[in-house]
C-alpha cells in the first residue's frame, strides 16, 4: 500500500504526459522529407485499410505495410508499420497499454481524422500526432487542427 501511495505522490509531482504528445515536429526537411511517405502512397495507394469499423487491431492487420526513413533524424533507418485509409498516411509508433495505439500521421488534404482517431495534434507540415485509444468510445475528441 506505501508503495502504490508514493506512487502516485510522484506520478502527481512528475506527470504522466502520453508518448503521442511527446512527439516532436519532424526535423527533416526539404525536397527529400516526404520521398519515403510519397513512395508509400505510390506503391500502396490511399486505402490499404479500406474495412469500415473503427477499432484497427495493428497486430491483426493483413497484409502488413511498413515504412521507413520517415523525416524524422531519430528514426532514421526504423521501420514502421503503415496503412492508409481515406487520403490520409498513418504510422505506428507503438502502443502504451494493451490497445492503446499512437504514432504520426501524414494528412496533406484535411485537418479531419477519422472518429476512431480520438485524440492529435498537429506537429508540423500536414504531420500530426496522434492516439487511438483501445476504448475509443469512451474517450473524447480532443483534436487540436493547424
Amino acid at each position: 500500500m506505501k508503495i502504490f501511495a508514493l506512487l502516485l505522490v510522484a506520478m502527481t509531482f512528475v506527470g504522466c504526459t502520453p508518448t503521442w504528445k511527446k512527439t516532436p515536429a519532424p526535423d527533416i526537411h526539404g525536397t527529400n522529407s516526404l520521398a519515403s511517405a510519397m513512395s508509400f502512397i505510390t506503391t500502396n495507394g490511399w486505402n490499404t485499410y479500406a474495412e469500415t469499423n473503427y477499432d484497427i487491431f495493428w497486430e491483426d492487420l493483413e497484409p502488413k505495410f511498413y515504412i521507413s526513413d520517415l523525416p524524422w533524424k531519430k528514426w532514421s533507418g526504423q521501420r514502421f508499420q503503415a496503412l492508409n485509409r481515406e487520403g490520409i498516411l498513418y504510422v505506428l509508433l507503438g502502443d502504451e497499454f494493451h490497445h492503446d495505439y499512437y504514432g504520426v500521421a501524414y494528412n496533406p488534404n484535411t485537418n479531419h481524422f477519422p472518429e476512431w482517431i480520438r485524440e492529435f495534434k498537429p506537429i508540423g507540415s500536414h504531420w500530426y500526432a496522434w492516439a487511438q485509444p483501445e476504448f475509443w468510445d469512451s474517450a473524447t475528441t480532443r483534436g487540436r487542427y493547424e
